[in-house]
């Protein structure tokens, strides 16, 4: 399953420390970061690869080992 890189970031944020990334990394002015961030997020729950609680699900796990 092919990520984009903000997916990937996130997905690897929230295997490794079950939080999505921290604000300083999204290069966005204002509340604009929440909102990218947010729509990544969006995205990996509609793809089945976070659970609404943003655990990790078998299909996540997978991703991540899928080589890029």
């Amino acid at each position: 399953m092919k990520l984009t890189p903000a997916m990937n970031r996130e997905l690897r944020s929230i295997a490794s420390t079950g939080e999505p990334t921290d604000p300083i990394e999204w290069h966005a002015s204002n509340a604009l970061w929440f909102h990218a961030r947010d729509k990544v997020i969006g995205a990996l729950k509609r793809r089945g690869l976070v659970t609404d609680n943003l655990e990790l699900t078998d299909a996540g796990r997978d991703a991540i080992n899928e080589p890029t």
